[in-house]
Formats: structure tokens, sequence, C-alpha cells
């Protein structure tokens, strides 16, 4: 319907979708399934001969856009094991560092090193950080104290992330213009 709706396809024109649940664990119970879901649904057999006598026909380059449109996810994975899912706003770094993370248009991943002798505790930058963007690629050091702001799923306001409790990260490419619903519903 997104699709549709992002390029104005009526009629004949435009695409035509199923949906499909797929239970395809040999112990899940399937849940009783409601008279108005739109949508089929299929066990583990079903879904591979559904993906067998299924003839998709050709690319559709405007569907594959729409698709990589959308973003996923962002990973924020702590020392000892944590992972944060949802969305980094801001790393937290600096002006600079912020407008560079602004600018991306492609993912971004972070890699980070914490010092871990005795004498560390006296460093005022004990954690460097290697951050990529495509080429580009940034290394820092981190003063204590210092924290990215993201949404974490599942919880009502943003918080912010010590930079001293990340192992790594990883931050999906921003959506497109016409996917983003934080502009969607400023207009």
């Amino acid at each position: 319907a997104l699709h549709n709706k992002r390029l104005g396809l009526e009629g004949k024109d435009k695409l035509s979708y199923r949906v499909i649940v797929a239970m395809t664990h040999q112990r899940l119970e399937w849940p009783k399934i409601p008279d108005d879901l739109k949508a089929e649904m299929v066990n583990e057999a079903g879904f591979i001969k559904l993906l067998e006598t299924t003839k998709p026909g050709t690319v559709n380059p405007e569907l594959i856009e729409t698709l990589e449109g959308f973003n996923t996810w962002d990973e924020v994975h702590l020392n000892g094991g944590l992972l944060l899912k949802g969305d980094v706003h801001q790393l937290g770094l600096g002006k600079e560092m912020d407008d560079w993370f602004a600018a991306r248009d492609e993912d971004v991943t972070a890699r980070l090193t914490q010092q871990r002798s005795i004498l560390s505790l006296f460093s005022n930058n004990p954690t460097r950080v290697h951050l990529s963007r495509g080429s580009k690629h940034v290394e820092a050091n981190i003063p204590f104290g210092l924290s990215l702001n993201m949404h974490v799923v599942g919880e009502k306001r943003g918080r912010s992330v010590d930079w001293a409790n990340v192992d790594r990260i990883f931050v999906s490419k921003p959506p497109a213009k016409w996917a983003n619903h934080r502009i969607a519903e400023e207009e």
C-alpha cells in the first residue's frame, strides 16, 4: 500500500501482493486464526511449497527502491552482552561528530576499545572508538562521561548510554524522506 501511495499508482498499475504468515518452528502451536486476518497462514512445508511454485516475474526496480527506503533498528552492544535496539539519534561526541553522523546516507559502525589497566582509573580518555561510514573512518579518544542518545524499543522516552559501557554499534542508514515517520508527523 505504501509503495502504491508513494508512486501514485492506481487501478491496474497498482502493485498486487499477498501477506503470508509462516509458522516455521515444528513445536510452535498455532494460535487461533482471527477471522478478519488478511493473510495466509502456512506451516514450514507449506511455505517451502509456496516458494517453489510461485513465479515472481521480473524484478521491479521501483519496488526495490521502496524497500531500500526503510531502515532497521539500530543496535548498541554493551559490555557484558546486553543489546539495545532502537534508534540512535546523536553520538554525543561534539557538534562536528554529530553533524558527520547526521549527514550519513549509509550504515555507521563503531568498535570500541576500553583501557583495562589499573592506571586507566586515572585516564581522562579511557575509551577509544573507531567509527566507519562507508569509506570514511574516524578514530577518537572519548573522555569519561560522554553518552550517545537513543530511543530504545519499548521505552517511552529516549535515554543516554554512556560510551564507557558500549562494546560496538551498528546504526542503519537513515530512511528515505518519504519513509521517515518523524518527518511525516511534523508535516
